[in-house]
C-alpha cells in the first residue's frame, strides 16, 4: 500500500528525527536500533507495525579518488553487518 504524506519537516538524519519524535512533534520512520532504548523503557511505542517499510539504501562517502584499503574494509564490514547483497564504489 502506498500512502502520501505531507508535512513541514524534512529529515534525513535519523538522530534528529528521534529527537523530534521524543518531543511529539510526529511520527517518523527511523531504523529500530536507533530507539531501541527509548521503546524498552516506554518512551516511545511502535505503530503501524503491519506496514513494514522496505529497505533502505545506506551510503558511504569518501573524500579522494582512490579507497583505501582501510576504507574498502570498513565498507566491507558494514555491508555485511547491515545485510546488503551488493556494494558499489
Amino acid at each position: 500500500m502506498e500512502v502520501k504524506v505531507s508535512g513541514s519537516l524534512i529529515a534525513s538524519s535519523s538522530m534528529f528525527l528521534r529527537e523530534c519524535i521524543l518531543r511529539d512533534l510526529g511520527i517518523g520512520v527511523v531504523p529500530r536500533y536507533s530507539v531501541a532504548s527509548d521503546i524498552k523503557q516506554g518512551r516511545l511505542i511502535t505503530i503501524l507495525d503491519e506496514f513494514p517499510v522496505g529497505p533502505l539504501p545506506l551510503y558511504g562517502i569518501y573524500a579522494g579518488n582512490q579507497l583505501s584499503h582501510r576504507v574498502r574494509l570498513f565498507m566491507d564490514h558494514l555491508a555485511s553487518w547491515f545485510g546488503s547483497e551488493r556494494l558499489e564504489v
